[in-house]
C-alpha cells in the first residue's frame, strides 16, 4: 500500500464519511492503524453519472463529462476516482 492512497482514502472518508459493508478495510504499512480502502466500483457508484476514466501517455484521468475542468489525474484509475471525489466535494457539487 503506498502512502499517497492511504492519505487520499482517509481524506475521502473524513470528507464523506462514506462507509458501509461494501468497503473493505487497509493497513498502513506499519500495520498499526486500519483505515476504508475505497474501491473504484464503490466511488462509481456514489459519484455522479457522467464520470469518465481514461489513460493517456501512463497517467489515468477521471471527471466528470459535462464538467471536464474537474479533470483529476494520478498513475492509478483509483488514485484518480478519489482526487475526483475530493475536488467535487469540496464544490459543493456531491
Amino acid at each position: 500500500m503506498d502512502n499517497e492512497l492511504h492519505e487520499l482514502c482517509e481524506e475521502v472518508y473524513e470528507l464523506t464519511e462514506w462507509g458501509d459493508n461494501a468497503l473493505q478495510l487497509g493497513h498502513t504499512p506499519n500495520h498499526e492503524d486500519i483505515f476504508p480502502l475505497y474501491t473504484s466500483d464503490y466511488l462509481l457508484e456514489k459519484l455522479p453519472n457522467g464520470v469518465a476514466v481514461s489513460n493517456a501517455n501512463g497517467r489515468w484521468g477521471a471527471w466528470v463529462v459535462l464538467q471536464e475542468d474537474d479533470l483529476e489525474e494520478a498513475d492509478t484509475p483509483l488514485k484518480a476516482l478519489l482526487k475526483l471525489v475530493l475536488a467535487l466535494e469540496k464544490a459543493g457539487e456531491l
